[in-house]
């Protein structure tokens, strides 16, 4: 049966299995073939169809190819389906326009005509595995509503994904269980695991099968009982944190994340190689990412990880996080209702996983925040207790943004001293390891712990400025001008690159590498010609902004309503800095970053380990080898032989982006995803997925999609690019930032299924203004 699907098109599928499949419809049919048509059989059609009773009907005329179900390559969607259509007119107009869409390819076409289902409630996709990883799950992509293109055709906040593990059903919505039934029946009948399938249910709950055809995806190695015995060890490993938690720091709800707090999914990656996971771990979410809240008056979390692995997939520990922006001095009882506040609103919006500094916990005193923490009367907070959280919020906002003495200052003075350091260690004769060594304590304590500060003072910065458009002291559109005016290492390589020779350039830049922390990304340096071997066409200025009397006056009113003893030039003096300074701060510990990665490759290249190889390591397996003799070495390499099968398993598990309980691991529906849209522009044009193992310099005037962007991918905005995707990241990370420093019509963070649709497509509208996206083609 694995070769009927060749020789029969989507009409013959259906009537085959009109009376074998049990608690599902299928539609009657009307077919015949384009040739019959175009042979001026057109009356005897209509004839046909008024015998049937359905000339007057609403219809829906549908393409029916065998090219569309064969065996080496899917041309699914490649021709039309109309409807609804009635009437002896309009069904041979659209007739015609159905077969037009065939273009040359009409030879055995034919044309399924069947009533239009006009009673829908619900229409959706199924795939009987994974289409981009091939893993053993379904994977059920439903929308609300009656439009029964609507599924495939563009994008829609009504979108609910579903993946559920093959061996273990945990699924409680009766309607999953049911298309998950439909699909074991199809999988048995074909005897082929590897289907995809369209259907929709009615308004009385019936479920009518519209299309079921192979799907075209080469399986590569695929394991499942060596997947599923990972995800039970990974679960056992989730149940064992959980139990670990309750017993000794909580007993709120568990909720882990990949895009909350430091985002690994934008920095990372979801799936990241062992290498890369230890340098995040060791430079940011170990220590220095709670280091760096306590020195700023919140509350100590200095002996609890950011981020922990499931699966090989990083999660940011939610809880942790939450905890970790509650102000010190705020007492135990205020605390952990505060806590528990955070944690419930999460737990029932959670599509503000990557928002958490927005629109969850309160981390400063703004304009919006004041009225927020005033709403906390109806939660069950005291007058006393909101005094307090506005009053310790209110110290930690001073402390910060003080034009004289802030926090930021010392911050930017330390990565001066980096600068210093690794002058210092360039020239030092200190051996591999030891140097490594050295280079990540100096990036540690002069690189990411001031560069964390300063990211959170920008965060601030755009947190007032948001709160000021909220309360119309500032446009939106005067923000993106001040945003715009601000000098960033971005804006400079634009302007460097056709100015400075490649020399200088590569002196200043060489460093840089997409994927900040992968030993596979090559720098700058290495692959010069790769990233700029196309004319560079820089798009940028500098532009100057300066506040008018009226905007001034209105942000001195907010500010003296918070009590913040400062003016709105001094808060636009510290939103200038902070926001320079992350992105100067991230260039210059990536400096130290790059000397890391360079120095653990030339080590293990000297003991036989390839760049591959070596990325399947962790920075903790170098630096603790005592000895460096055959058998120390000999170890290393079986630990990179471990590390590289165990990886490739783990890209078979589907992750879900926030974990709650157990069952997540087996049965997840994927979280809305709120994109952030950049700019109010609008823009249309072709699409360009951009990934490292296959570069294309043919940039400009395309809508670049780049999975999780960091900043060595600021080489793409030397060129005249239309517009950004990105498939991870929040409203106040890396592209984001550059996006409106630029003036670029981005859209950040749009989740994984859309991405995928986005880059499956040819061309593309994006509306900013109206946060829209259309699918063209």
């Amino acid at each position: 049966m694995k070769d009927f699907f060749s020789n029969h098109d989507k009409g013959d599928v259906l009537k085959f299995l009109e009376t074998k499949l049990q608690n599902v419809r299928i539609l009657p049919q009307y077919k015949f073939s384009i040739h019959n048509y175009n042979n001026l059989k057109k009356q005897k059609i209509l004839s046909d169809l008024k015998k049937i009773g359905w000339l007057n009907t609403k219809l829906i005329v549908r393409s029916s190819s065998k090219l569309e179900n064969t065996g080496t390559a899917s041309l699914a969607g490649r021709y039309k389906s109309k409807g609804p259509v009635s009437g002896r007119k309009n069904i041979l107009l659209t007739i015609e326009d159905v077969i037009k869409s065939f273009g040359r390819e009409i030879s055995g076409a034919r044309i399924l005509m069947q009533p239009y289902l006009s009673s829908v409630s619900r229409v959706g996709v199924a795939t009987t595995f994974d289409g981009s990883s091939g893993a053993p799950y379904y994977v059920i992509n439903e929308m609300l509503g009656s439009d029964t293109f609507s599924i495939t055709g563009g994008y829609s906040k009504k979108n609910n994904i579903y993946y559920v593990n093959r061996k273990r059903f945990l699924v409680r919505k009766n309607s999953i269980r049911r298309i998950i039934s439909l699909c074991r029946q199809l999988e048995n009948i074909f005897q082929n695991s590897s289907l995809s399938l369209e259907y929709a249910f009615d308004k009385n709950d019936n479920l009518f099968l519209f299309q079921v055809r192979p799907l075209i995806q080469k399986r590569k190695n695929i394991n499942s009982r060596l997947i599923n015995s990972k995800i039970a060890r990974t679960v056992s490993n989730f149940s064992s944190f959980q139990r670990q938690k309750k017993s000794k720091i909580s007993k709120t709800k568990t909720i882990l994340s990949v895009m909350s707090d430091w985002n690994p999914a934008e920095m990372i990656g979801i799936k990241p190689r062992p290498l890369s996971v230890s340098l995040y771990k060791n430079l940011i979410t170990d220590k220095v990412w709670a280091k760096q809240r306590k020195n700023y008056g919140y509350s100590d979390l200095t002996k609890c990880p950011l981020m922990k692995i499931f699966g090989g997939t990083p999660y940011i520990d939610v809880e942790t996080s939450i905890k970790s922006f509650i102000p010190k001095k705020i007492t135990e009882n205020t605390k952990r209702k505060l806590i528990k506040f955070y944690m419930e609103k999460l737990d029932n919006q959670p599509e503000l996983h990557d928002k958490i500094e927005f629109d969850i916990v309160f981390t400063c005193l703004t304009p919006s925040v004041l009225k927020k923490i005033f709403k906390l009367k109806n939660h069950g907070f005291t007058r006393n207790q909101i005094n307090e959280i506005q009053s310790s919020l209110l110290e930690i906002t001073k402390r910060i943004i003080d034009p004289e003495r802030g926090l930021w200052r010392n911050d930017l003075e330390k990565i001066d001293q980096l600068v210093k350091k690794q002058e210092e260690l360039s020239i030092s004769k200190a051996g591999g390891i030891k140097k490594i060594q050295s280079h990540l304590e100096n990036c540690r304590k002069f690189g990411t712990l001031p560069f964390a500060g300063l990211a959170r003072c920008a965060f601030i910065a755009i947190q007032f400025l948001n709160s000021f458009i909220e309360s119309k002291a500032l446009s939106r559109s005067r923000v993106r001008e001040f945003l715009a005016s601000v000098n960033t290492v971005a804006k400079q390589l634009t302007i460097d690159m056709p100015k400075i020779s490649k020399k200088e350039f590569i002196s200043k830049y060489g460093h840089l590498r997409p994927n900040s922390y992968d030993i596979l990304s090559y720098s700058y340096k290495e692959k010069f010609k790769k990233y700029f071997s196309s004319p560079i066409s820089p798009r940028v200025e500098k532009s100057k902004f300066k506040l008018k009397k009226i905007e001034e006056e209105r942000i001195d009113k907010c500010l003296k309503k918070l009590q913040l003893q400062i003016k709105a030039s001094d808060f636009f003096y510290f939103a200038k800095h902070v926001i320079e300074g992350r992105e100067y701060s991230k260039f210059i510990f990536s400096k130290s970053l790059n000397e890391i990665l360079k120095l653990i490759e030339k080590f293990c290249k000297n003991k036989g380990l390839t760049r591959k190889k070596t990325s399947f390591i962790t920075i903790k397996d170098l630096i603790t080898m005592k000895k460096q003799d055959q058998s120390t070495v000999s170890t290393l390499k079986n630990k990179a032989n471990l590390n590289e099968k165990n990886y490739f398993i783990d890209r078979q598990i589907l992750s879900p982006p926030v974990i709650r309980n157990e069952n997540d691991f087996f049965y997840f529906k994927q979280p809305s995803i709120l994109p952030n849209f950049i700019s109010s522009k609008n823009i249309s044009g072709e699409v360009l997925y951009l990934k490292l193992s296959k570069m294309s310099n043919k940039l400009d005037n395309k809508i670049i999609h780049i999975e999780n962007a960091d900043p060595g991918y600021d080489w793409v905005f030397s060129r005249s690019i239309l517009g950004l995707v990105t498939c991870y990241g929040g409203p106040n990370s890396h592209m984001a930032v550059r996006a409106a420093e630029l003036r670029i019509p981005a859209v950040i963070g749009v989740g994984k299924e859309l991405f995928e649709r986005m880059i499956n497509s040819q061309k593309l509208t994006i509306d900013c203004a109206t946060k829209k996206i259309g699918f063209l083609q």
